[in-house]
């Protein structure tokens, strides 16, 4: 697997001086959380602290996706001139063996089965009649609303419907759009 420079040079921080032994615990913590799905506050941790858990969290993915377990992976991290021979690194490789088990049996047991189900989307576009002037009509605004329908908790057939609104600039849209491509680009490329 390759790994990419940022995520090496921000696992490099494991061995600094400025990441204690309990600093590596709360990190481990924190990405726990993460592979649970449990929500967690890291606003008020250090710049290093934030960059160790991202970079953690973003290997690990990457290896699941890459489907190699974690011998590989630190393996790799080796290959690509991580120094793995430290305490804290050992911490490290602890955290990883037993973390990528949850993380493999949290996407095998993973349901793709949405709450609401897509049904149609509308759009219309927007007029600003207070500030209507020559240049505010030329940029068009648009209102999108995604309907979908979602299955009635009293377990019959019933389904209620259910949308949500959004305004658009003409930037905006053409964004939305570019982004809905490449991420159905994406889902046809990995089935």
């Amino acid at each position: 697997m390759d790994v990419s420079t940022d995520i090496l040079s921000a696992l490099s921080l494991i061995n600094s001086g400025d990441v204690t032994e309990n600093d590596l615990y709360f990190i481990f913590d924190q990405c726990n959380q993460t592979i649970q799905n449990n929500q967690s506050n890291i606003s008020s941790c250090s710049e290093i602290i934030r960059v160790l858990i991202f970079a953690i969290n973003a290997l690990m993915l990457e290896a699941v996706k890459c489907q190699i377990n974690h011998a590989t992976l630190i393996r790799s991290l080796q290959d690509n001139g991580l120094d793995c021979s430290t305490n804290k690194f050992k911490l490290f490789e602890n955290f990883i063996e037993k973390s990528m088990r949850k993380l493999y049996h949290n996407i095998s047991n993973l349901e793709l089965e949405p709450n609401i189900r897509f049904k149609d989307l509308e759009w219309s576009q927007m007029l600003d009649l207070k500030s209507s002037n020559g240049e505010n009509i030329r940029k068009k605004n648009y209102i999108i609303d995604i309907i979908g329908s979602k299955p009635s908790k009293d377990g019959n057939n019933h389904s209620t419907t259910d949308s949500i609104s959004m305004i658009f600039s003409e930037q905006g849209i053409q964004d939305f759009y570019v982004t809905i491509r490449d991420c159905m680009k994406n889902v046809e490329h990995y089935i």
